[in-house]
């Protein structure tokens, strides 16, 4: 099934396939929430769970991915992450509550750790060197491709079919990838790369999932609670011993020494917070244009094709422009852009804003498409061969951690902004204890409420959601102005000057 000149079509088509499969489930699951909120009768923090459930596993578990398709053989890793997905796939698509729609998504993650780091690793073992940049320059362009589009496709299938299907479609996608990469991708590993570091693994992933897990539960329990304090400190020893772990290791799973080069922490740190803001943006826009600017659910799919359109031609333009000015300028650039976006998408937090909206985004989107390729090239031109692996690998858990925080950290403000906004709102009104606790749990909630009440109730609750709404939206925002801001200042401090390309 392979050509003569080496450029593998077929092994291509599947691995980009799997690549967008799994990107793609990072953000279309954002249009659908409010949807799946409503009908599973689910809080803030639920949806959070739904949407950072996928990631969390596929940044806890993406390095013992990478180990284990070393060890055992990438083309058997990509093959049993396709099939772990694909069940997880179905469990989500026809989950009856929100657990199991978590739990879905959970092994829909699981699958997709297997198959993201050995698409990278089997187009290293598959190319030479003469063709491997441009087969990389696809991977990146599918990749940003699949991340900006997962919103559009995700309101359009919720309008036309139901919630579920944003699950079910991806199903036959990733079906056909595994049924074409078994005959086409030869099997490689690497010889002689010793015992999985299993240690290190289960410790990043304990630190991860409990740092994440308190954040998100946080305006729930109490941020001072037992529950909150445990898990947080829980994930920091976790994250102490996985350090110390690594050092001691003669084979560690991620070499920390490359986390000590400035150039690296100043790539890692573009990507951290261009992902943390990408996906925090993503989580807060289509509620926005839900529940303030009152759209549907396929119109909002519709709206948000425009930034994402603008996502993926500034994407495509990146590479030449950091050739022509130089990889720092360009990230300190875009920082600064991504930081303006933020801010003025907080003042465009009030109703009748939807237009001012869409261009803060698209703004916001034209910084973090600039980020994504000056900052992957400064981390890898950072490092020599030998150390190329761990830079790949930070890389990757910058991006997936970034993402997981996101949802955590700016979703967790948002909600205990909202909740607090509303309780004003309605401590005043004559609604019952148990549907005023529902309705500080999300807007969606809120809603339900809304449509059991009298025509005078049911407005004053709505405008207390818009309001409430208003206020934490435009909180979060210009928190993340404030990180895109320093963001450039780190940038600024760690990323030496180069040389252009072109001299």
């Amino acid at each position: 099934m392979d050509d003569p000149n080496g450029t593998r079509p077929w092994a291509q088509a599947a691995l980009y396939l799997a690549l967008m499969v799994t990107i793609l489930d990072l953000t279309i699951v954002n249009v659908a929430l409010p949807t799946i909120l409503r009908d599973l009768g689910g809080s803030n923090t639920d949806g959070q769970w739904i949407v950072d459930s996928y990631t969390l596993v596929v940044a806890g578990f993406v390095l013992l991915g990478a180990g284990l398709g070393d060890r055992l053989g990438r083309k058997l890793i990509f093959l049993c992450g396709i099939g772990v997905f694909l069940v997880g796939s179905v469990i989500a698509a026809f989950a009856p509550g929100v657990l199991t729609l978590i739990a879905g998504r959970a092994i829909m993650g699981l699958g997709a750790a297997a198959m993201l780091p050995s698409t990278l690793s089997l187009i290293s073992a598959l190319f030479s060197p003469e063709v491997r940049p441009t087969i990389i320059a696809r991977w990146a362009t599918a990749s940003g491709i699949a991340l900006a589009s997962g919103p559009v496709l995700g309101g359009l299938l919720v309008a036309s079919f139901w919630w579920g299907s944003v699950f079910l479609v991806t199903a036959p996608v990733v079906a056909l990838a595994g049924l074409i990469g078994w005959r086409a991708i030869p099997e490689s590993r690497v010889p002689d790369e010793g015992p999985l570091d299993l240690k290190g693994a289960a410790l990043s992933v304990i630190a991860l999932g409990a740092i994440v897990g308190g954040l998100i539960e946080g305006p729930r329990f109490g941020w001072t609670s037992p529950e909150i304090l445990g898990a947080l400190i829980l994930g920091l020893v976790a994250l102490a011993a996985f350090v110390r772990v690594e050092h001691r290791c003669p084979q560690p799973m991620f070499d920390l020494s490359v986390l000590k080069i400035p150039a690296l922490q100043g790539g890692a740190s573009a990507m951290f917070f261009g992902q943390m803001l990408f996906f925090a943006t993503m989580l807060l826009v289509p509620q926005y244009l839900t529940f303030v600017e009152k759209h549907p659910a396929g119109d909002v799919g519709l709206l948000l094709a425009i930034p994402a359109v603008v996502f993926s031609l500034t994407m495509a333009r990146t590479s030449a422009l950091c050739r022509r000015f130089g990889d720092k300028p360009m990230l300190i650039t875009a920082a600064l852009i991504l930081s303006a976006g933020c801010l003025v998408l907080g003042f465009s937090s009030a109703p009748g804003h939807t237009k001012l909206a869409l261009v803060a985004m698209s703004l916001a989107f034209v910084g973090i498409g600039i980020l994504m390729t000056p900052g992957t090239s400064v981390m890898m031109n950072a490092v020599d061969l030998d150390h190329a692996g761990s830079a790949s690998a930070a890389n990757q858990v910058a991006r997936q951690v970034g993402a997981a925080l996101g949802v955590a950290i700016i979703g967790s403000l948002f909600a205990s902004v909202y909740g607090s906004a509303i309780t004003r709102a309605l401590s005043d009104s004559s609604l019952p204890a148990d549907a005023l606790a529902k309705a500080t749990q999300s807007p969606a909630n809120a809603e339900d409420v809304a449509a059991t009440l009298a025509s005078t109730a049911a407005q004053s609750v709505d405008a207390a959601v818009i309001t409430a709404f208003g206020s934490a939206f435009q909180m979060s925002m210009f928190v993340c102005a404030g990180i895109a801001l320093a963001t450039a200042a780190i940038i600024v401090n760690r990323v030496p000057a180069a040389p252009k390309a072109e001299d």
